[in-house]
């Protein structure tokens, strides 16, 4: 046995062609197989069209169609130019070559991730640069046309910078003739403008600085900017109060003011933080004076500014009976002396009609139908089966109407024919029937 696995050890020469075809045909296929999955990923269909677009806008679209993840720095795609593509069913690697196209920069492929790097210029490149750089001059003024010194101006995407001298001239040599130049001054305008090799003057104008709105707040005793306010507080607007369609006020503030809880025993700020329950209620404040009355009163639309003190600082003003929260009331006043302001609001509400299907209710004829059924029944004596009436009309008298109970137009009908004051056909005119 021994001898016999020895001879088979080894393959006979003449199976060595086959396998060497085998191991090739592999090869082959496995190649084949790489290659049609590279292809089918950039094979993938796009559709984008973007007018002036920046780069960073593009691959983003083209990260969400294709999949492929895209590695760059945002200083380099600041140095690109904006994009214009209509892609309409066009292949992914036609759409990279198109926004690239004209770009400073260039990107290569690694697996499902696309590495976009700087172009380096060729020998020849650098020649044409050369021959195509331009020294740029110019002066820069303000609009009174007084000459501004140290305005720096700089090339678009390139560290090259300098500044306006005492005349407000500048020189910048080796300028790309495409290149972009931006002028800045401190409170004045930017400029771009495109690089050429005599500007001349450029005039510079003012930068408008706006003005941030100031919020005030009424404490009742003063008025005070919020931003030197030592406590909690909220302000609402009467914009903002009109928003709401509420006639109480307290529900047009409840959902606006942080930490004010309306319920239906009372309505609190924080909580409670009183012992003595006739010490538990919120302060009112209108227009400087506190008031004991129901608040709920107060036409919201004759509300300028509602301040809502949360804190113990309102106790320094208030003392102990603003422990619970101070709501201070701001009503609206005249703006314009000797001149008659008429001012109209009106609310509509349209809601939809209940549908009340689910509860089974009888309609009005099938509630006639059954009524009609009962006095009928009750009137000529009651029993088969329920109580007996022997005076059925005198016993709708005692208990109904005598006593100013609900009686029904059916009910009543049956009861005059039973007195006589009506007669048969005209229960049948109303649609019953004895």
């Amino acid at each position: 046995m021994y001898k016999i696995y020895t001879k088979k050890l080894f393959v006979p020469f003449w199976y060595a062609p086959k396998i060497m075809l085998i191991m090739r045909l592999t090869t082959v296929l496995l190649i084949a197989t790489i290659l049609q999955v590279s292809a089918a990923g950039f094979a993938q269909k796009i559709y984008l069209s973007r007018t002036n677009a920046p780069l960073k806008t593009i691959i983003k679209e083209l990260r969400g169609q294709s999949g492929y993840d895209f590695l760059y720095t945002d200083d380099l795609l600041a140095k690109a130019k904006p994009v214009n593509i209509k892609a309409v069913n066009m292949d992914f690697q036609d759409v990279l070559k198109h926004i690239f196209k004209n770009q400073p920069l260039t990107y290569s492929v690694n697996s499902k991730t696309i590495v976009i790097s700087e172009k380096e210029n060729t020998f020849m490149d650098k020649i044409i640069n050369y021959f195509r750089a331009i020294d740029v001059t110019g002066k820069v003024v303000d609009e009174k046309g007084a000459p501004m010194v140290g305005a720096t101006v700089k090339v678009k995407g390139n560290p090259k910078t300098t500044t306006t001298d005492q005349n407000g001239s500048f020189v910048l040599t080796d300028v790309e003739e495409n290149a972009v130049l931006e002028i800045t001054y401190v409170g004045f305008k930017t400029v771009s403008i495109n690089a050429a090799t005599s500007l001349g003057i450029i005039r510079m104008e003012m930068a408008e600085a706006g003005l941030q709105e100031v919020e005030i707040v009424n404490t009742g005793y003063q008025t005070i900017q919020q931003t030197k306010m030592t406590g909690s507080v909220t302000t609402i607007g009467a914009e903002e109060i009109s928003k709401r369609n509420s006639t109480n006020i307290l529900q047009n503030l409840e959902g606006v003011v942080p930490g004010l809880v309306q319920t239906r025993l009372r309505t609190t700020i924080r909580g409670l933080s009183s012992i003595a329950n006739d010490m538990r209620g919120i302060l009112y404040v209108v227009d400087g004076l506190p008031i004991e009355g129901n608040i709920q009163q107060i036409n919201p639309y004759d509300i300028e500014s509602v301040s809502v003190l949360k804190d113990a600082a309102a106790a320094a003003i208030y003392g102990a009976r603003a422990s619970n929260g101070v709501i201070v009331i701001t009503t609206k006043k005249a703006k314009e002396v000797g001149r008659t302001v008429l001012e109209a609001s009106s609310n509509i509400t349209v809601t939809e009609k209940p549908d009340y299907s689910y509860r089974q209710w009888m309609t009005p004829s099938q509630q006639v139908d059954y009524e009609g059924n009962y006095y009928r029944w009750f009137f000529n004596g009651g029993g088969q089966g329920g109580p007996v009436y022997a005076d059925p009309a005198n016993f709708f008298e005692n208990n109904y109407i005598k006593t100013s109970a609900f009686v029904t137009p059916v009910g009543y009908g049956f009861y005059q024919l039973k007195r006589g004051q009506i007669n048969l056909e005209y229960l049948q005119i109303i649609g019953l029937f004895y």
